[in-house]
C-alpha cells in the first residue's frame, strides 16, 4: 500500500510539473507567437491594400491619358 501511494505521489508530481510547464511557459510562448503572426498578417494586408489603391490610381490615370490622346 505504501509503495502504491509513493508511486501515485511521484506521478502526481510529474503531472504537476508538466501542467506548470504548459501553463507558465508553453502557453504564453504560443500566445506571443499568435500575436506576432496576427500583427504580421495585418501589416501585409495593409500593404496589399495600399498597393492595390496605387495600381488603381495608375490605371485611372492611364485611362484618362488615353482618352485625352484619343480626343485630340
Amino acid at each position: 500500500m505504501e509503495k502504491s501511494a509513493e508511486l501515485m505521489s511521484d506521478e502526481i508530481e510529474k503531472t504537476r510539473r508538466r501542467v506548470n510547464a504548459l501553463e507558465y511557459v508553453m502557453i504564453p510562448q504560443l500566445q506571443e507567437t499568435i500575436k506576432y503572426i496576427k500583427m504580421k498578417l495585418d501589416e501585409n494586408e495593409r500593404g496589399n491594400l495600399t498597393r492595390l489603391m496605387k495600381v488603381k490610381d495608375m490605371m485611372i490615370a492611364e485611362a484618362r491619358r488615353q482618352e485625352e490622346e484619343a480626343g485630340s
